[in-house]
């Protein structure tokens, strides 16, 4: 329960500093935000849909038990939680892939130039 809610507070921490960096570019801070969490779960899913692609080519889920147990996602979560259980590196992965949409964002962002913001005594004699 713990790694969850440091989870959501990664996450959270993420998005709030990608709305940081986009208030400086001029940018809308809500939107920069909302872009960094799709980003993170898009390839967060994506990070996920390799591991479970390698545990069923490796032979450790059987594909047609993964067929028969896709139709709800109780039987989904029974079969597949032992495996990401057992060995700590598919969540590793998924979250790095994950990491990744962030940081893709991040690096959208700080390409954009920096809006001028004169200074108060700019112009004065």
């Amino acid at each position: 329960m713990l790694g969850v809610v440091l989870v959501i507070f990664l996450i959270v921490y993420m998005a709030y500093r990608n709305g940081l960096i986009a208030k400086l570019k001029g940018k809308n801070q809500v939107l920069w935000v909302l872009l960094t969490l799709v980003a993170f779960w898009m390839f967060a899913s994506l990070g996920g849909f390799i591991v479970l692609q390698i545990l069923i080519s490796t032979g450790q889920i059987n594909a047609n038990d993964y067929k028969a147990a896709s139709e709800t996602a109780d039987k989904l979560n029974d079969l597949l939680t032992p495996f990401l259980i057992s060995n700590p590196i598919h969540i590793i992965t998924i979250m790095a892939f994950g990491m990744g949409g962030y940081l893709l964002v991040r690096y959208i962002l700080e390409k954009m130039p920096n809006i001028n913001i004169p200074k108060d005594n700019e112009g004065v004699v």
